[in-house]
Order: structure tokens, then C-alpha cells, then sequence
């Protein structure tokens, strides 16, 4: 019965996650980079040890997974206030939402999805194709470069991430 519990607060967790990242979008489209980083960070920090003040405590794996629950409700108090605080114009609302608005986010979100698959598949193949056809002992240095090719990808994507809210803000303005 353990298991299930943490497996329904997991799902819950994710959920949250899932909200918190349209509020992390508007901070992030308001350039408020620092602000959010902070804010991450510190219940980061905050999280963890609580965490570890748990498993010290003897607390086993559904007090670790409650403490991410916790404090994922906390991030999305932190995020969202400050989004709706920052943002005073920002509107939530149903009425936003119809068949038009749907299928274009879901025409795209399929692209991504699939391109997400298809980097987890490359990510995890490889691997067991090394092994495959190679000695065990090829993986090791099939991972050190993949991790080091992964580090880069991921730096070079955030790139955008920062730029184009600055080229939108720029455009706005007509400032060339």
C-alpha cells in the first residue's frame, strides 16, 4: 500500500510540475531569468536538506516523497505569485480555451513529442547496440562522450530559451 500512495503523490507532483510551467513561461518571457533561478534554487537547496535531516532521521522513502510534495506546493505558491504579481495583466481563464486553440497546441505539441521520443530512443539504444556488438567495457567510454555531447546540447538549447524573449521584447519596440 506504500507504493501506491507514493505512486499517487508522484502523479500528483507531476501534475503540479506541469501547471508550474506555464507560470515559469510568463517569468521567463518577462525576462525574470534571475528571479526564477533564485527562487528554483532555493527550495532546491531548502528540499534537500529536509531531505537529508529525513533519511538521518531513519524516515524512509514516502517521507523523502512527501517532502518533494511539499515542497513542489511551495514552488508553485512561489512561481505563481510571483508570476501574477509581476505580470498584473496575466489572466487565467477557461474561456481562452476552445477547439481552435486545442488543435493547434496539440498539432505541435506531436512534433515535440516525437522528437522527444526519438532523443530518448538515441539516448537508450545506444548503449545496448555497443553492447551488442562490442565488449561490455565500449559502453564506458560511449557514455563519458555521450555525456559530454549531451552537456553541450543542453547548453546550446537553453541559448534560445534566454534569447527569444529579448529578440520578441526587441521586435515589439521596433528596436532593430
Amino acid at each position: 500500500i506504500t507504493y501506491r500512495i507514493i505512486f499517487i503523490i508522484a502523479g500528483m507532483n507531476l501534475a503540479l510540475e506541469f501547471a508550474i510551467y506555464a507560470f515559469s513561461a510568463v517569468l521567463s518571457a518577462n525576462q525574470k531569468y534571475l528571479e526564477v533561478n533564485t527562487i528554483l534554487t532555493s527550495v532546491f537547496l531548502f528540499r534537500s536538506l529536509i531531505a537529508v535531516v529525513l533519511l538521518l532521521s531513519g524516515f524512509k522513502l514516502l517521507a523523502i516523497v512527501v517532502n518533494q510534495a511539499v515542497f513542489n506546493i511551495i514552488k508553485a505558491m512561489i512561481i505563481s505569485g510571483y508570476s501574477l504579481k509581476t505580470t498584473p495583466n496575466l489572466e487565467i481563464s477557461f474561456r481562452y480555451v476552445n477547439r481552435c486553440t486545442v488543435k493547434t497546441i496539440t498539432n505541435f505539441s506531436i512534433y515535440i513529442f516525437i522528437i522527444n521520443i526519438s532523443k530518448k530512443i538515441n539516448l537508450y539504444a545506444s548503449p545496448l547496440l555497443i553492447a551488442f556488438f562490442m565488449p561490455p567495457s565500449a559502453i564506458t567510454f560511449f557514455a563519458i562522450a555521450n555525456n559530454l555531447i549531451t552537456y553541450l546540447q543542453n547548453f546550446i538549447s537553453a541559448i534560445p530559451n534566454v534569447l527569444i524573449p529579448r529578440f520578441s521584447q526587441l521586435d515589439a519596440t521596433n528596436n532593430q
